[in-house]
């Protein structure tokens, strides 16, 4: 069965969880790769924000990865950066870093 899906929990609550059941080719990471393939992009050149476990993926695709910081701890040490939360323009505030060490 798991050679046919790939389940990933992407976010929970206590004694609920959040299942996503996707192909095994879908997925944030893989969606990454071939943007990158259309678009003639190189990952070093890829920025990826996220917050959930259904982001990891993405991470391991793009050249620099930042985590929310309202993001759990286990994906937040997944990410090669940290931002602030969502509720403080941790998004803009990303953006805004990464642009300016271009």
């Amino acid at each position: 069965f798991t050679s046919e899906v790939k389940l990933i929990k992407s976010s929970w609550k206590e004694g609920y969880a959040w299942l996503e059941i996707l192909r095994p080719e879908a997925g944030k990471g893989e969606a990454v790769k071939r943007m990158c393939e259309r678009f003639d992009l190189v990952a070093e050149d890829v920025m990826a924000i996220g917050d959930n476990w259904n982001d990891i993926e993405m991470f391991e695709q793009a050249g620099v990865s930042v985590a929310m910081g309202n993001a759990s701890e286990d994906v937040k040490q997944q990410a090669t950066h940290v931002t602030l939360p969502w509720e403080q323009a941790g998004v803009a505030h990303a953006v805004n870093n990464w642009v300016q060490t271009k």
